[in-house]
């Protein structure tokens, strides 16, 4: 959360920001916790008292932790929330030089 309070402090100087409105995503490591160990309630509490945030994130996250941390992050900000996960399609197994065959997941 350090990284996120550095971007909240210069999103709330008008020297720096100049006024543009910005996001701030976390990656969660499970359906209540950022991946650096706090809570995702305490997260968007310090980011719903940052006006020219205007969202909070969720990204690289597990689907199955989405629904309890948006929950969550409802209990204290009504600011939007965009969620984007990374979801591995496809895996390759590479079998030997020169051969390799790609298995769906």
């Amino acid at each position: 959360m350090s990284e996120a309070i550095a971007i909240a402090r210069a999103m709330s100087d008008p020297y720096t920001s100049r006024g543009i409105p910005g996001w701030i995503a976390f990656s969660c490591k499970d359906g209540h916790y950022v991946s650096s160990g706090e809570t995702i309630i305490k997260c968007a509490e310090m980011i719903d008292k940052v006006r020219p945030i205007t969202g909070i994130g969720i990204n690289c996250t597990k689907p199955e932790y989405v629904e309890s941390l948006i929950k969550d992050i409802r209990t204290v900000t009504d600011k939007p929330i965009a969620v984007y996960l990374i979801l591995v399609k496809a895996m390759i197994v590479k079998l030997r030089p020169g051969m390799a065959t790609l298995h769906h997941l």
